[in-house]
């Protein structure tokens, strides 16, 4: 049987960078502009703050059923990488099983609150500097929507962009790779400033929905293969000889960190971790994990029983 992980994890990501912008662009059109006026002039920029805290709904309401379908896709295709002999009784796996049940509502729960986390400071960075830089309420509420979906560093780059434009500071604007073009910085106007901050917010904006999707995608996809074969370990459906190898993606963009680590363990026991410079996985983009030795990882694992576990 073909491997069916690549198309699994593709799929999801595309499903996922849809559900976390669809989730920021509710935030974003809850009120009009007209609305987000008359809020910010009556209530002041702490009138927005109800509308910001509420932020973990609505990315809770659309990705968590695509990384539980994700994980639950994930689990039943195990089979299709996992050596015959291997399987010894029919395997079955399904969010409704109670150790996986809760496992994946607090992993969900983790994902939901740090995508949501760094967006709020985000927003709150660029309304305050939209506040201290004086600008009116309708330049505050255009600051609001453009921000949503960056983390405070993300925000914080934007900012440094602005004053870049602002002092005329070509040779930074230059620098940066999906800075929208500037053609003559030392004439442009505040409302052309405006607009190319706003266009820089919105482009860095797309970069981090793919990069999120592509990380959770790959994750829940990893997540689901290991409880479907832990699953499998306890009810005997999977033989516990099962033995495991870290297979870096070996096309020059593998962390260094990942590119020893098959070396360093070859072929280790099923329920054993890997051990990484970066601290122990159980498995590629493993939850438990350090940010730097997951994000963007690319790594997967190859299976074997004891007499075909061979460099």
């Amino acid at each position: 049987m073909a491997d069916p992980y690549p198309k699994l994890s593709l799929e999801y990501e595309k499903k996922i960078q849809e559900a976390i912008n669809k989730a920021w662009d509710e935030l974003r059109r809850f009120y009009t502009y007209e609305q987000l006026d008359d809020i910010i002039e009556t209530q002041g920029v702490a009138g927005l703050f109800p509308l910001i805290d509420s932020l973990p709904d609505y990315v809770s309401k659309n990705i968590r059923p695509v990384i539980e379908d994700a994980i639950t896709a994930s689990g039943r295709a195990v089979i299709g990488i996992l050596p015959t002999l291997a399987i010894t009784a029919p395997l079955t796996f399904s969010l409704v099983l109670p150790t996986v049940s809760n496992y994946v509502n607090n992993y969900v729960a983790v994902r939901v609150a740090e995508i949501s986390s760094t967006t709020q400071q985000a927003i709150r960075s660029a309304i305050n500097e939209a506040v201290v830089t004086g600008r009116n309420p309708r330049q505050i509420a255009r600051t609001f929507r453009a921000s949503v979906g960056l983390t405070i560093n993300q925000e914080l780059s934007v900012q440094r962009f602005k004053e870049a434009l602002m002092t005329g500071n070509k040779s930074y604007v230059d620098g940066l790779k999906t800075a929208p073009g500037v053609s003559d910085i030392d004439s442009l106007s505040d409302k052309q400033i405006d607009k190319l901050v706003e266009q820089y917010r919105l482009r860095t904006v797309s970069r981090r929905a793919e990069t999120i999707a592509r990380t959770e995608a790959l994750t829940a996809i990893s997540v689901g293969q290991d409880l479907a074969i832990k699953n499998g370990l306890v009810t005997g459906s999977i033989s516990n000889q099962l033995m495991k190898k870290w297979m870096d993606a070996k096309d020059g963009r593998t962390r260094d960190a990942h590119t020893v680590t098959g070396a360093i363990n070859g072929w280790i026991p099923i329920n054993q971790p890997f051990i990484t410079p970066l601290g122990p996985l159980m498995f590629p983009r493993d939850p438990s994990g350090v940010a730097s030795n997951v994000i963007n990882c690319r790594c997967r694992i190859k299976y074997a029983l004891p007499e075909d576990a061979k460099d």
